[in-house]
Order: structure tokens, then C-alpha cells, then sequence
């Protein structure tokens, strides 16, 4: 199984799990961190570097900007990496400028586990 076709079968948008700031996701039919972080090794490794990635540029790796969303939002309930968005880190700016800054690229995830090592 690929990571695309495991995120789509695992993840539901508007449920209220995590907040991607341009949607909600939610998880379905029970993922399991082991099996997620498996298929990312295999297809994104460099996502695990512990630097930060936006959803631009999973968007990119994966073809798909939504569905770079979902997968991210996917591994945040997971536990697998941290969010790093305007809603999260600066829930104080006003919310046109915190559009404006994820429009432009910061919405981002950073692997938990290489903080750790």
C-alpha cells in the first residue's frame, strides 16, 4: 500500500481531530502510527529529518496539496510530527494575516522523534 492511498482510506476532512487551518481533519478505520511512519520511511524519508516541511512542498512530493494537508494532518493525530501553523504559534494575530501567512507556505510539520535523538 502506498502512503496516498493510506491516508485517503484512514482520514475524513471536517471532523474536528486537528485543525490544518484550511480544513479539519479527522481519522477513520483505526490508523496505527507503526503503519504510517513505515510508509513514509519507504516513500518520504527526508520528511523525518526533524526540519520543518510545508504542506507546499509535501504538496509537491505528493502531487497534491490537499492531500499533503490530510497526511499531515493525518501524522499530527498520530503523534508522529508537531504542526507549525499562524492558528497554532500565534493564535494572537488577527485572522486575515494568519490566512495571508498560510497561504503563503506556513503551514508546516517537524518530526517529533529526531527532536529526541
Amino acid at each position: 500500500m502506498k502512503l496516498a492511498e493510506y491516508v485517503i482510506e484512514h482520514t475524513v476532512q471536517g471532523k474536528k481531530d486537528i485543525d490544518m487551518f484550511f480544513f479539519k481533519v479527522g481519522k477513520k478505520n483505526r490508523p496505527t502510527k507503526e503503519v504510517f511512519l513505515d510508509l513514509v520511511r519507504k516513500e518520504y524519508p527526508n520528511w523525518l529529518d526533524g526540519k520543518e516541511h510545508s504542506y507546499i512542498h509535501i504538496g509537491a512530493d505528493m502531487d497534491s496539496q490537499e492531500l499533503a494537508l490530510m497526511t499531515m494532518g493525518l501524522g499530527v493525530i498520530l503523534d508522529v510530527w508537531n504542526l507549525l501553523a499562524p492558528n497554532t504559534i500565534m493564535p494572537f494575530l488577527p485572522y486575515e494575516l494568519q490566512k495571508e501567512m498560510a497561504g503563503q507556505g506556513m503551514v508546516s510539520i517537524q518530526y517529533k522523534e529526531a527532536q529526541n535523538e
